[in-house]
């Protein structure tokens, strides 16, 4: 299955970025924050994601789910309600909005958005590429 992972639009995401810039930003520093995670997300670069950051990735269980029912019973637990067969179609179409995730100051990585692109993408055997935003929190 040849996949084209694009990227998807600031606006797209514009509530996943906004959770993400709360959960690390003092309530002073949130409009800035909001400003700085946007312009890093216009300059993020995307990768395949390597089992390594794969398998210490924040905010998913993807990295071990196998299965569908696996997937369902991930989402359910973190209620989480996604249109599974929407996502497949995306697969099948051959174009998917690459997740994003965030690179921390310290190095680790956190997922914003595509959980169940995530999920699926391991249920399917496939390597993933996502969108890597670099920050400095």
């Amino acid at each position: 299955m040849a996949i084209r992972w694009v990227k998807s639009s600031y606006s797209d995401e514009k509530g996943e970025f906004e959770g993400i810039v709360n959960e690390y930003s003092d309530a002073a520093d949130v409009k800035k924050n909001i400003s700085y995670i946007k312009k890093q997300y216009i300059v993020s670069k995307q990768i395949s994601l390597t089992n390594n950051i794969w398998s210490k990735l924040k905010n998913t269980d993807s990295y071990n789910t196998k299965t569908i029912e696996g997937m369902q019973k991930a989402m359910k637990a973190n209620r989480e309600f996604r249109d599974i067969n929407r996502i497949l179609k995306q697969f099948f179409s051959g174009k998917v909005k690459a997740p994003i995730i965030i690179k921390l100051g310290d190095g680790s990585y956190e997922l914003i958005a595509g959980n169940t692109r995530l999920m699926l993408s391991r249920v399917l055997g496939l390597t993933p590429k996502v969108q890597v935003v670099d920050t400095d929190w």
